[in-house]
């Protein structure tokens, strides 16, 4: 085998790199992969498709689990409040849960309690009379609305019209 010095130059026809012969570069052009990959990069493509779906998976796991637990923490201390548990004797000692904890204490604190409906604060809550009128006239569908955009081009343009 012979071993090539570098200085030596290399035999054949080589290409000129002036500028009459190099092609206008345009970055917007991709250049087409080969027609059929080897069977290496289809391998790679497809171990990295399944360890990116793994991953994500994975991440997603972790978040819900992460919720799920605020959540609950959240609920012990909403729960703690309208029991009127001081709220210095917080269950967790440092971390998100403790902060869940303490936001639904002071929810609780801070509101009434909605599991009681005769509490003080159950007329508050109560949802004002709507009319058997507005009710039929909301349930009348596609003829309802067609019948209010009637009303309502007929009474502006009876409004332009007057000085």
């Amino acid at each position: 085998m012979k071993k090539i010095d570098a200085t030596e130059p290399i035999p054949g026809p080589q290409p000129s790199l002036t500028l009459e012969n190099a092609g206008s570069y345009d970055p917007h052009i991709v250049p087409e992969p080969p027609s059929d990959p080897s069977l290496v990069v289809r391998t790679a493509v497809r171990v990295g498709e399944a360890l990116g779906h793994w991953r994500r998976r994975r991440a997603a796991a972790a978040q819900d689990a992460y919720i799920e637990r605020w959540k609950a923490a959240w609920s012990e201390g909403y729960h703690a409040g309208f029991q009127g548990i001081p709220g210095d004797t917080v269950p967790y000692r440092s971390g998100p849960q403790r902060d869940a904890w303490l936001a639904g204490w002071h929810w609780a604190s801070t509101h009434g309690d909605r599991h009681n409906p005769s509490g003080a604060d159950a007329e508050d809550r109560t949802v004002p009379y709507v009319g058997p009128r507005v009710i039929g006239a909301a349930s009348g569908g596609a003829v309802g609305v067609a019948f209010f955009a009637a009303a309502r081009w007929l009474w502006r343009s009876r409004r332009q019209l007057r000085p």
